[in-house]
């Protein structure tokens, strides 16, 4: 059975791969009310932020999760990507550089760091 946050997010997950941002977003502000722990949310969140050209919300969004799992790998390697959007490579090395650390096998990351 899933929780009550966990449906919002395949509903939210459903809506927004029928191209539906609008009606994924909102059901994930009620799931991240529902459980703030729950990181997929963040994740999905911001993803939908950066298809929208708001990359700064996008960190803010991601970093928001990191409160609940600091060291989750994707969180990290996100909110590196979307400061690559907004071409600040400093802060997107920094936060590819934790995600190495937690976990050191990611070859496209590392991949990724050495251009930077």
């Amino acid at each position: 059975n899933l929780s009550r946050p966990q449906a919002d997010y395949v509903s939210a997950l459903y809506y927004f791969n029928i191209n539906d941002g609008k009606k994924a977003d909102s059901l994930l502000n009620i799931s991240m009310l529902q459980d703030h722990y729950f990181v997929k949310n963040f994740l999905l969140k911001g993803k939908i932020l950066l298809q929208n050209n708001h990359a700064q919300d996008a960190i803010d969004n991601f970093k928001d999760g990191l409160k609940a799992e600091p060291k989750n790998v994707a969180l990290l390697n996100n909110i590196a990507n979307a400061y690559m959007h907004l071409k600040q490579p400093d802060s997107a090395k920094a936060y590819y550089t934790k995600s190495l650390i937690v976990r050191p096998f990611q070859p496209k990351i590392s991949e990724q760091l050495k251009t930077l």
